[in-house]
């Protein structure tokens, strides 16, 4: 039950950032079933769910949108990683076997079919990247020892 509590929390934070149709419906969406469905339903793992954007859309929109008029920036990318942890584990549980999905999904309408969200696995370093572009010093699992985060960034997510 906790675990549903966190997933629907998850997708209302997400719902505060605008996005296009295709992550509510298509590969986002998709994640959000692989996760429920597969590993939270099957597996009872316990997950630990980050998410954001980055990017700014609104260099294409016209002089007066409510967007721009308001100050309210539309992001380029959406990206949502997923700490799979056991039943009981939290946080203070993570090492460097941990299972981890982080995945990058453009904010557009290109895409809409839930199962292309595993064409959107990468890493997190990857991610931090993008986003230590406009947030410097942005560190995801900054609680986890170093030992660990260090091959939890690098880790890309293989379906089974």
């Amino acid at each position: 039950m906790v675990i549903t509590f966190n997933l629907s929390i998850s997708e209302v934070s997400s719902a505060q950032i605008g996005d296009g149709v295709t992550n509510r419906n298509g590969p986002w969406r998709g994640l959000e079933k692989h996760t429920q469905n597969e590993l939270v339903d099957k597996e009872d793992k316990n997950l630990y769910i980050f998410a954001g954007g980055y990017g700014n859309k609104n260099n294409g929109l016209p002089d007066g949108h409510p967007l721009k008029e308001n100050q309210i920036k539309l992001p380029e990318r959406l990206w949502k990683v997923v700490v799979v942890l056991e039943p009981g584990q939290t946080l203070s549980d993570v090492k460097a076997d941990t299972p981890i999905i982080a995945a990058d999904f453009p904010n557009d309408n290109s895409d809409r079919k839930e199962g292309n969200w595993s064409n959107y696995i990468t890493t997190i370093n990857e991610i931090e990247e993008q986003i230590k572009k406009e947030i410097p010093g942005f560190n995801l699992l900054s609680n986890v020892p170093e030992e660990y985060r260090k091959v939890l960034k690098k880790k890309k997510y293989t379906l089974t």
